[in-house]
C-alpha cells in the first residue's frame, strides 16, 4: 500500500492536522492538501529535514517501525510491547511518541479484521526512509576483516534450472506421492542436471521436511504450481501452455516474476525474512556483511518472540539461499560465518526497478565426439530443442550436451522429425555439423518405429471350422484383420462391442466378458 492509497482513506482532518504539524497551509480542498503532503513526503530532501527534526525517542521508534512492519504491517500489541522493551528509559513516553509519529504523517494504523489493527507506513515511504535512517542501522553491521576471495554469485542460474525443470515436465513429466514430494528417482533426476556449484552452501540441498523435496526443487516446483506453469494432476504433471508462454519471457522478466512470487508467498509470512531484505536494501553497494551481524539486528527489530540458536540457520536456508540462487546476493564463507553482499541485479530487484538484460546467444558447437557445448545465454527456444534432442551432462556457464542414441529417440518420441534435428544442428552449429555425428544420427533414426505394439483382441475360437465359418462369413469377416493360428482371429478392440452383438444375433453364444489371458 503506497502513500496515495493511504491518503484518500483518511479524514480531511487528519491531513489538516498533519500538513499544520510540518509546516504546511492547511486551508486547502483535501485532493491539493493530499497532493501537498505527497510533494512533501516523498520528496527525499524535504523527508530527510522532517526526519531530522523528530526527537530521539520518535527516530528511534520509527527506525524500529520502518524496518520492522514490511509491507503487511505490524500487530499493535506486539510493536508496542516491543518498544517497551527497547525504550526501557522512556517507555512511559512510548504512547506519546507514537502518537507524535501519527500526527506527523508518518505512521499509520490499518484494521486487519477481529478488531485488530496494524501499525503500517506506506511502502513508498518506508524505502525512502530505510535509506535515510540506514547509518542508524549500518552501524551495528559488521564486515569480514578482509574481501572475501572465494565468492559465489549464480547469476541467472535458477531461470536456467527452471527452464530444465518444465522441459523436463514437458518430455517425461512430474509425478508426485500421496505426501506431496516428488518421487525420488525424478528429483535425483533434476538435481543432477541444476547447476549446482561446486561451493554449494551447507542446506542448500537439505531435504524440505513439510514436503520431502530439496529445498531448490521444491522452490522452483511450488512457484510454477502457483503460477499454473504445470498442468495435470499429482501423478503427471506437464509443463501447461502458460508454462511455454513463461520460457519465451526475457530472463530479466523472469527472475522478476519469481522475486515477487518469493516476496508474496514467503517474505510476507517470515518477519525475519522481511526484516534482513530491508537491511540489504540498505547494504552499499561494494560492501560485504557478516550474516552474524544480520541476525543480530533482525532480533533487535523483531517483534515476534525468536529463538537466536535458530535464527542464524533460518536465515542462511530461507533468505540468503533463496536470493543467492536469485542472483540478488553474492555469497561467501568466512570461518564459520557467511558474508554476503547484494549484487546490482540484486539493488535493481530491491528498489522495484527492471534488470537490465541480455542479448541470447543463437549458437552453440558440435563436436566429433558428440558432446555439445552451449553457452549458459543461449535463446530459450534453442535451449528447449537442445533438451528435448540431447541428454544435459553439465550445467554451469558453458553447458555440456551429450547426443546418443537414446537423446535422439527421446526426440523423435516428443513429435520431433530426423529433419528438423538436422536443419536445427546444422543452423545453429558454429563449426558446422560433424560427418560422423550425422551419420550416426541417421543411424539411430532409422530404427525409430521398426518395431511397435499394436492394441488388438483375440477372437479365439475352440476348433478350426468355428475359425473357418467366422471368415467366410461377410458380416463377421469384414472385422477380421488377421490371425497368429488357425483358430485365434486378431480384430480390432475400438470394433469389440460391435462383434459381440453380431456374433450373439447370430446365435453364436459368445462368452459376454473378455477373458484375460490369465483365466485361460
Amino acid at each position: 500500500m503506497n502513500y496515495r492509497d493511504i491518503l484518500k482513506n483518511v479524514p480531511k482532518e487528519y491531513c489538516q492536522r498533519v500538513a499544520h504539524r510540518i509546516g504546511l497551509t492547511d486551508r486547502l480542498p483535501a485532493s491539493t492538501l493530499q497532493k501537498k503532503l505527497l510533494q512533501q513526503f516523498l520528496n527525499p530532501d524535504l523527508l530527510k529535514n522532517m526526519v531530522d527534526r523528530l526527537g530521539s525517542h520518535e527516530r528511534s521508534a520509527l527506525t524500529m517501525l520502518a524496518f520492522s512492519c514490511g509491507e503487511t504491517g505490524v500487530p499493535f500489541h506486539l510493536f508496542n510491547r516491543k518498544l517497551n522493551q527497547m525504550s526501557r528509559g522512556w517507555s512511559h513516553l512510548s504512547g506519546e511518541v507514537l502518537r507524535t509519529l501519527a500526527e506527523s504523517g508518518f505512521v499509520f494504523a490499518i484494521p486487519v479484521g477481529n478488531m485488530q489493527y496494524h501499525y503500517i507506513i506506506p511502502e513508498d515511504l518506508r524505502r525512502l526512509l530505510l535509506k535515510i535512517l540506514a547509518p542508524d542501522v549500518d552501524a551495528g553491521l559488521v564486515s569480514p576483516k578482509e574481501t572475501p576471495r572465494s565468492v559465489r554469485n549464480d547469476g541467472f542460474a535458477l531461470i536456467r534450472d527452471t527452464f530444465t525443470f518444465l522441459c523436463s515436465a514437458s518430455q517425461y513429466g512430474i509425478g508426485r506421492t500421496q505426501q506431496g514430494s516428488i518421487y525420488k528417482r525424478t528429483q535425483k533426476h533434476l538435481l543432477s542436471r541444476f547447476e549446482a556449484p561446486e561451493d554449494t552452501p551447507k542446506v542448500y540441498d537439505r531435504i524440505n521436511p513439510t514436503e520431502g523435496n530439496s529445498d531448490r526443487l521444491d522452490f522452483i516446483y511450488q512457484f510454477c504450481w502457483r503460477g499454473k506453469l504445470l498442468a495435470g494432476d499429482n501423478s503427471n504433471m506437464r509443463c501447461s501452455q502458460a508454462g511455454h508462454e513463461w520460457l519465451r519471457k526475457p530472463d530479466a522478466e523472469k527472475i522478476a516474476d519469481i522475486y515477487d512470487d518469493w516476496l508474496e508467498y514467503h517474505v510476507s509470512k517470515r518477519p525475519q525474512a522481511s526484516i534482513a531484505l530491508s537491511i540489504c536494501r540498505i547494504l552499499s553497494p561494494d560492501g560485504w556483511a557478516l550474516l552474524s551481524s544480520i541476525q543480530e539486528q533482525v532480533a533487535k527489530f523483531n517483534v515476534n518472540p525468536i529463538w537466536m540458536q535458530t535464527l542464524y540457520s533460518q536465515l542462511e536456508r530461507s533468505f540468503v539461499n533463496y536470493l543467492t540462487y536469485m542472483g540478488a546476493l553474492a555469497f561467501a564463507s568466512v570461518g564459520d560465518d557467511i558474508a554476503i553482499q547484494v549484487t546490482h541485479p540484486g539493488r535493481r530487484l530491491f528498489a522495484g526497478e527492471p534488470i537490465e538484460t541480455y542479448a541470447p546467444e543463437e549458437s552453440f558447437i558440435v563436436q566429433p565426439n558428440y558432446e555439445v557445448l552451449a553457452s549458459s545465454f543461449l535463446a530459450p527456444e534453442i535451449r528447449w530443442m537442445l533438451n528435448h534432442i540431447m541428454e544435459l551432462h553439465q550445467a554451469d556457464q558453458v553447458a555440456i550436451y551429450k547426443l546418443s542414441a537414446q537423446s535422439i529417440y527421446d526426440g523423435l518420441r516428443s513429435d520431433i522429425s530426423l529433419d528438423e534435428i538436422l536443419v536445427f544442428l546444422r543452423t545453429h552449429s558454429k563449426t558446422g555439423l560433424p560427418q560422423n555425428v550425422e551419420i550416426s544420427i541417421r543411424e539411430w533414426a532409422t530404427r525409430y518405429g521398426q518395431i511397435y505394439l499394436m492394441d488388438v483382441m483375440l477372437l479365439r475360437c475352440k476348433n478350426e471350422n468355428l475359425a473357418h465359418e467366422m471368415k467366410a462369413s461377410k458380416q463377421i469377416g469384414k472385422y477380421i484383420l488377421g490371425e497368429i493360428s488357425p483358430t485365434d482371429l486378431v480384430v480390432s478392440r475400438q470394433k469389440y462391442k460391435a462383434i459381440l452383438s453380431l456374433l450373439e444375433k447370430q446365435n453364436y453364444m459368445p462368452l459376454p466378458e473378455v477373458v484375460s489371458l490369465e483365466e485361460e
